[in-house]
């Protein structure tokens, strides 16, 4: 019995052309889903860090102060960036990064503020001159005794009387520290603008 073809050469072109097209499309889907789990996997430690940080306020709350450790590193990135991009708003914060927190307390005794497991701030010191160099709280948590108690664990690390700098512009801060017992020695000018060499009395 003799067969026939009944698919025109036209239409053995338009099969093999959309059978290739098929293949076409499953490679470029396993492409992207490739791409999406890398993508995910570069992410997962930001939302790690960021769920370490506080969310809202939570009352009441235990504020203790302790000293740094690795795992404190990636919160306290996010919390330095949005804390600055919070106060230094005369600033370029375009130009803040996460990664200026590495820079910026290098080689310095780093204390960290915690209340409910969530990281509410640090300080960082200078130790051989005594210098509170950095102080940040999280910009939920501002107002709460956090600056307070970082400031309280901070004096056992101070040698000498100690001292600070604040930018002239950062009137809260200047605020804060006074209430505290600081008092301005002198105002200089830095790469940042005009800032308070502050003493603690």
């Amino acid at each position: 019995m003799k067969t026939t073809n009944n698919l025109q050469p036209a239409e053995c072109s338009d099969a093999a052309d959309i059978s290739a097209e098929i293949d076409l499309l499953d490679k470029s889907l396993t492409r992207l889903i490739v791409q999406f789990d890398q993508f995910h996997a570069a992410i997962a430690p930001r939302h790690d860090a960021a769920a370490r940080l506080p969310q809202q306020p939570v009352a009441p709350m235990n504020i203790i102060v302790r000293e740094f450790n690795e795992a404190d590193r990636a919160p306290l990135r996010l919390l330095y960036l949005a804390s600055r991009k919070a106060a230094f708003t005369w600033s370029a914060i375009e130009s803040f990064q996460a990664g200026d927190f590495d820079i910026h307390t290098d080689g310095e005794r780093i204390l960290v503020a915690e209340g409910n497991g969530a990281i509410l701030g640090f300080a960082s010191i200078w130790e051989p001159d005594s210098f509170l160099h950095n102080l940040f709280v999280h910009p939920s948590f501002t107002r709460k005794g956090v600056g307070r108690a970082l400031l309280a664990g901070c004096a056992k690390h101070f040698s000498a009387p100690p001292t600070l700098k604040c930018m002239k512009a950062n009137t809260k801060a200047l605020q804060f520290y006074a209430s505290q017992g600081w008092r301005a020695l002198r105002e200089e000018i830095g790469p940042d603008g005009p800032y308070f060499l502050m003493a603690k009395h």
